[in-house]
């Protein structure tokens, strides 16, 4: 009977222990980009969505682009899938960002396309 309670105890820590492992797979980083931005640089009308893995950029209810992204330390690391705005041999590019309050700020590290990097350049707020 000891023997039993104290392996069904045992159950219960790794189940414990693996769903807090589970729960903080994600940095803190990639949550405090999630969510849905608006501005950019020249206008307010930009719309930049963050999801766990993917990202959409557009305006005047327009996906201009989308694709996947992932977070290192305090670098975003984009991966293109679709794009009215830039060609496909720009579809790997690197900001990095900062995000303060309800703002965000990125700085570009690499990207090829001039329109998306001087927008990306600006500031965002999440409402």
């Amino acid at each position: 009977m000891k023997l039993t309670l104290n392996i069904i105890s045992l159950g219960i820590l790794l189940l414990f222990s693996c769903s807090k492992s589970k729960e903080t797979t994600e940095t803190p980083a990639a949550q405090s980009v999630k969510g849905t931005w608006y501005g950019g640089a020249g206008s307010s009308n930009y719309e930049l969505k963050f999801t766990d893995t993917s990202y959409t950029f557009g305006s005047s209810g327009f996906t201009l682009e989308s694709g996947l992204y992932t977070v290192t330390g305090s670098m975003l690391n984009f991966n293109m899938k679709s794009s009215s705005l830039c060609s496909t041999s720009t579809s790997s590019f690197k900001h990095t960002y900062s995000v303060t309050g309800s703002s965000l700020k990125m700085t570009k590290v690499t990207d090829n396309c001039v329109f998306r990097s001087g927008v990306f350049e600006g500031n965002f707020t999440k409402k």
